[in-house]
């Protein structure tokens, strides 16, 4: 968080930006917070694609929270530094609300996802909706509770524990017919539409972080401000590291070089194949050896991940001092010829 002693340093810091700047600390602190509480529920399967799916959202959504911030902050600039100073507490409480609700939505999206399994499927075809543990529920969840619905009704796209603020709902599988009667109203916050074990999202684009801006115009700013937040990462936690894949037993130094060349790759899904890059070091360690071939001049190994579900490559490169770097990701099968 943004605590008093360091809120006059961030205060000096966004004063120095240009106008479409987005303050590097800001976006660092909310990142970094909302990341830990996704890893506070897949902490013990970190290979979920789903678990990467929400990491990125969240990273996202952490960068327009900093715009916004930022924006604010900026506009009492040579007025009332109180009333800057104000903003970034009241930033620091929507905050703990934000990391609340990143952990309720991603134990919605990895029991949804346990729930669909086959043999849950067959156990359990429905789900019930459980009252609230809060000791002041709110209304809006009420006419669901100890209500039965399929667990491929429609009403899960768009209603699930954790989609209001706080939310302290839960749900659990059964085998009890559906209830006669259910309300299929939606009752997401806005920010919070859509179940995110489909979405892969804890944080909608109907945000007012996001919604309220341009997003295509804005975009660029928000992909600049993550770019120079994962370079300085890689080069101050992975620059030099030796990881050694279990399958092929080649040790693979990672370089500045390689990690500039990963974030710059052009890809379907940029946010998220850029995040990765904070696991690049288990990726290549239990990543699928696939074939030695020839990759622009270069001896060149190449390796399987997933992005979104799907199959993307991991391109190491055996320079001229015997030493195997990294070199790439991509998307495109031409490197398997």
């Amino acid at each position: 968080m943004v605590n008093d002693e360091n809120m006059e340093a961030v205060i000096s810091e966004i004063a120095g930006l240009d106008d479409d700047q987005i303050s590097p600390t800001l976006y660092d602190t909310y990142s970094e917070n909302l990341r830990k509480a996704v890893d506070q529920v897949f902490r013990r399967d970190n290979n979920s694609g789903m678990s990467d799916q929400l990491r990125a959202n969240v990273s996202r959504f952490a960068a327009y929270k900093a715009m916004n911030i930022t924006k604010e902050v900026r506009g009492e600039l040579g007025n009332d530094l109180d009333k800057a100073a104000h903003i970034l507490r009241t930033a620091n409480r929507t905050q703990a609300t934000e990391y609340n609700t990143t952990i309720s939505r991603c134990r919605t999206a990895k029991q949804f996802e346990q729930f669909n399994s086959p043999d849950n499927l067959r156990l359990f075809p429905n789900l019930r909706w459980l009252p609230s543990r809060s000791a002041d529920p709110r209304e809006a969840h009420m006419l669901f509770y100890n209500k039965v619905w399929a667990k491929d009704d429609d009403f899960w796209n768009e209603n699930s524990p954790g989609s209001l603020w706080n939310c302290k709902c839960d749900w659990e599988e059964t085998d009890d017919p559906v209830t006669s009667g259910n309300p299929h109203e939606n009752k997401s916050a806005q920010g919070l539409t859509g179940n995110p074990a489909t979405t892969g999202e804890v944080f909608s684009n109907n945000h007012t972080y996001i919604a309220d801006r341009t997003i295509d115009e804005d975009f660029p700013v928000i992909i600049k401000t993550m770019r120079k937040s994962l370079l300085s990462f890689g080069k101050t936690q992975l620059r030099g590291m030796m990881v050694k894949n279990r399958m092929s037993n080649i040790v693979i130094k990672l370089s500045t070089s390689g990690i500039k060349e990963y974030i710059d790759q052009p890809h379907q899904f940029y946010v998220e194949k850029n995040e990765l890059l904070r696991r690049l070091p288990e990726l290549l360690k239990t990543a699928e050896y696939l074939n030695r071939t020839s990759w622009k001049g270069r001896e060149t190994h190449v390796f399987k991940t997933l992005v979104h579900g799907q199959e993307n490559y991991l391109l190491v490169n055996k320079q001229d001092d015997g030493i195997y770097y990294f070199h790439s990701i991509t998307d495109s099968e031409k490197v398997l010829k």
